[in-house]
C-alpha cells in the first residue's frame, strides 16, 4: 500500500498517472510528516506519518511513511486488493459516499471512415451500454425504475405558437403543461389540492389533446 513513486521520483519518460501538467501529484503525495493523527478542517483526517526512519525500495526509489496509503489490514487480507480507506466525518461524507455510489459510467464510441460519417445510433448504444452495480440491483430486485417527467415553465402567454408553411399562426396557442394545469384547477377540485409538481402522480399528460387526464392507480 505504498503510493507511487511519482512526482520527482517518477521514471524519467514514464509519468505517473496521478501527475498533473505541472509534474507534481494530484492527490498531494508525499504527504507531510505528521506526529499524531489530527483533523483537518476540511473534514480528512490527516494520518500520523512519523519520522522513523524507516524506508522500502518500490521501482527502484526508497519510499519512507509520507508515501504510505491509508488502509485497512483485514480488508486487504481479506480481498487481496488494493483498497484505500480513509474516514470522513463532517457532511462532506454524504456528498462523497452518493458520488461512488451512484456515479455513471464513461463510455465513448470513435469511428473513422473516408467520406462522410453514417451514425448508426442503435450499433452506438449496443457497443457502448454498461449496466452499473445499481441499476443491475434495480433490476434483479424487481424495482420500479425511475421516472423523469419534465415539467416546463414560462410567462403568460409565452408558450410556443405552431407555424405551418402557408398558413398563417394559430391564432390560439396549444395548451402547454402548466396552462393545462391551470385549467385542470378551474374544472376538477381535486387538482387543486395538489402543486404543479405533484400532478404527474395523480393525473396523466395527454400529448394528443393537451390536457390532464386522472390516474386510474396512483403512483
Amino acid at each position: 500500500m505504498m503510493h507511487g513513486p511519482c512526482g520527482s521520483l517518477s521514471c524519467a519518460g514514464c509519468p505517473s498517472p496521478c501527475m498533473d501538467e505541472d509534474g507534481k501529484c494530484k492527490i498531494h503525495y508525499p504527504r507531510d510528516w505528521c506526529e499524531e493523527t489530527r483533523q483537518h478542517p476540511n473534514g480528512y483526517p490527516l494520518h500520523r506519518r512519523r519520522d522513523d526512519g524507516r524506508s522500502i525500495d518500490k521501482s527502484g526509489r526508497e519510499l519512507d511513511n509520507r508515501w504510505v496509503v491509508p488502509h485497512n489490514r483485514y480488508l486487504l487480507l481479506k480481498f487481496d486488493a488494493h483498497i484505500n480507506v480513509e474516514i470522513c466525518t463532517t457532511v462532506k461524507s454524504v456528498k462523497y459516499i452518493y458520488k461512488y455510489i451512484y456515479k455513471g459510467y464513461e463510455a465513448c464510441t470513435l469511428a473513422f471512415e473516408e467520406g462522410s460519417l453514417h451514425y448508426d445510433e442503435i450499433r452506438s448504444f449496443i457497443n457502448a451500454r454498461y449496466v452499473g452495480s445499481v441499476e443491475a440491483a434495480w433490476r434483479i430486485f424487481e424495482f420500479q425504475s425511475a421516472v423523469v417527467f419534465r415539467l416546463n415553465c414560462h410567462l403568460e402567454n409565452m408558450q410556443p405558437r405552431v407555424f405551418r408553411a402557408g398558413a398563417e399562426a394559430l391564432a390560439n396557442p396549444q395548451q402547454s403543461k402548466v396552462t393545462a394545469w391551470f385549467a385542470l384547477n378551474r374544472d376538477d377540485e381535486q387538482a387543486r389540492q395538489l402543486l404543479y409538481t405533484e400532478i404527474p402522480q395523480h393525473y396523466t399528460w395527454n400529448r394528443s389533446e393537451k390536457k390532464w387526464t386522472r390516474r386510474k392507480q396512483c403512483r
